[in-house]
């Protein structure tokens, strides 16, 4: 099933843009595509809170273009998850944030992000979550990825982070 949700993002002076979140399918806990090797390159410590069973302890990572965006975005979303405590390491579970692609054009910009899910420390890959969405306006760009990391952390993570926290305990 397919969901479009539209956001109108007010900007200063009264400009504003558009933000149009066409959502994929949920998570995909049985993904077929590993996690790409660059995401597998760094090492985490031993999660630092493993007595702690009703907090789950999540990393987020993101690397290459627009990097900055992404991890406000990623951690936006988990903001909305009351058991998720977001930490530098030592944290359960890993959010890699990545660009899918990114299309601009005169008038709008059309982005795709994905998550990747994954235990830690050994990277286990639990999920893949991914969604796509159009933006239009000033800040297009920003707007398109900010919207999309946010939503996919916010509608489609949390059934996975649910599922570690239980195992946790």
């Amino acid at each position: 099933m397919r969901v479009a949700i539209f956001v109108a993002v007010a900007a200063c002076g009264g400009a504003g843009a558009n933000v149009i979140v066409t959502e994929s399918p949920p998570a995909n806990e049985s993904p077929s595509e590993p996690a790409p090797d660059h995401v597998m390159d760094h090492h985490h410590i031993d999660p630092a809170h493993a007595s702690d069973p009703d907090k789950l302890y999540v990393e987020i990572t993101s690397d290459g273009d627009h990097e900055s965006v992404l991890l406000r975005s990623a951690s936006a979303g988990l903001g909305t998850v009351p058991y998720a405590v977001p930490v530098a390491e030592g944290g359960d579970v890993e959010l890699h944030v990545e660009l899918a692609s990114l299309a601009p054009a005169s008038d709008a910009v059309a982005c795709k992000v994905k998550i990747f899910v994954m235990r830690l420390p050994q990277h286990d890959l639990l999920a893949i979550a991914d969604g796509a969405a159009r933006a239009t306006g000033p800040g297009q760009t920003d707007n398109c990825l900010s919207t999309i990391g946010k939503s996919i952390v916010t509608n489609k993570v949390p059934a996975v982070l649910q599922r570690q926290l239980a195992a946790k305990r």
